[in-house]
């Protein structure tokens, strides 16, 4: 038989005696090698049968084994890293010498991780987060040139951030600060972000997001979109600072606290108001109508329904804006609104 680089047999054939003129013998080393000898035996003259050559013949065959093992050095990932970071390089042990490897990722861990040659890489740091998950697993499959495989798995660990800033993607991100004072932007998706225990900065971004700050005293921007917020305990400030539309911009506030929070307009979106400072004690008006009593009124609390309503010139020419509801029938005053 002739046989393939991996031992197999192939389809075709050669001769190595024939008749009584020729032996073969086969011996396998103790590496897996097979060692195949012949010989040949030749009458070169048939009126002569006792005058013949002899020639020995001997041929080494390798068969292909399978991988044995895969190693991976690196197994921490910070979290939030960018795409593209290295988190570990794989080898392989391979009973076979200079064998050429190739590898592909049978578990991912939900899109958090690919391959590029032969090192694991972050696909998308977004998912990251050490405060959801602190571990993650992978499973990686290694190839030899003949096809034989050898898969296993890995656990990756993810390292925590104290102070994290994160900025979500153009999906629906959720994102969860730690014990720091952590920065999370959502992006353009409908996002989830919790601040966690300290004094946390919370963006929207433009889709319809949930916010909660946690404990500390916490800043959150919905953003555009109509979005809902929720301080927490702590000293919160819910800040208004994008176009105003009253059908698609427009945040409840959950949990507005009187005597703590503060919601802070922005001069530049609510142009009417005045300059930076506490709202003048003239431009708030609380009522149960939402309408604005005099030239002076800017921001209106309807309180039988918890609405706040920005009218830009207090005549009532043009319906005020809806911007905001937070509670009913709280001791809302002027102080309670910061122009930014």
């Amino acid at each position: 038989m002739i046989f393939n680089p991996d031992g197999s047999a192939s389809t075709g054939e050669f001769v190595v005696a024939e008749a009584w003129y020729g032996y073969v013998s086969a011996t396998v080393l103790a590496n897996g090698q097979i060692v195949v000898s012949w010989r040949e035996d030749e009458i070169p003259d048939s009126s002569s049968p006792a005058l013949y050559t002899m020639d020995n013949f001997f041929r080494i065959i390798d068969p292909n084994r399978a991988p044995t093992d895969i190693a991976l050095a690196g197994s921490t990932i910070v979290e939030n890293s960018q795409p593209g970071s290295i988190i570990g390089s794989l080898s392989t042990s391979d009973p076979d010498v200079n064998e050429a490897h190739t590898y592909v990722l049978l578990e991912n861990a939900g899109g958090r991780f690919t391959l590029s040659g032969s090192q694991l890489v972050v696909a998308n740091g977004t998912l990251l987060d050490y405060e959801q998950a602190a571990i993650h697993q992978v499973t990686v499959r290694v190839t030899d040139h003949s096809g034989a495989t050898f898969d296993k798995s890995f656990t990756i660990s993810v390292a925590d951030v104290s102070n994290e800033t994160s900025t979500g993607s153009t999906g629906a991100d959720r994102l969860v600060g730690g014990v720091g004072n952590d920065n999370l932007s959502g992006g353009l998706g409908n996002d989830s972000l919790t601040g966690g225990s300290g004094n946390d900065k919370l963006s929207g971004g433009s889709g319809n997001d949930t916010l909660s700050g946690g404990t500390g005293s916490d800043t959150l921007y919905g953003g555009a979109g109509n979005d809902v917020l929720t301080g927490g305990s702590g000293k919160d400030a819910f800040v208004f600072d994008t176009k105003l539309n009253k059908y698609s911009n427009r945040d409840t506030i959950t949990d507005f606290r009187v005597i703590d929070d503060t919601i802070r307009l922005d001069n530049a979106v609510f142009t009417k108001v005045g300059a930076n400072g506490t709202l003048k004690f003239g431009a708030f008006y609380a009522n149960l109508t939402g309408k604005a009593h005099d030239r002076d009124d800017r921001i209106i609390y309807e309180k039988d329904t918890g609405k706040l309503f920005y009218d830009a010139d207090g005549t009532g020419s043009k319906a005020g804006v809806h911007f905001a509801t937070i509670g009913k029938k709280l001791s809302l005053t002027n102080k309670d609104f910061y122009i930014i």
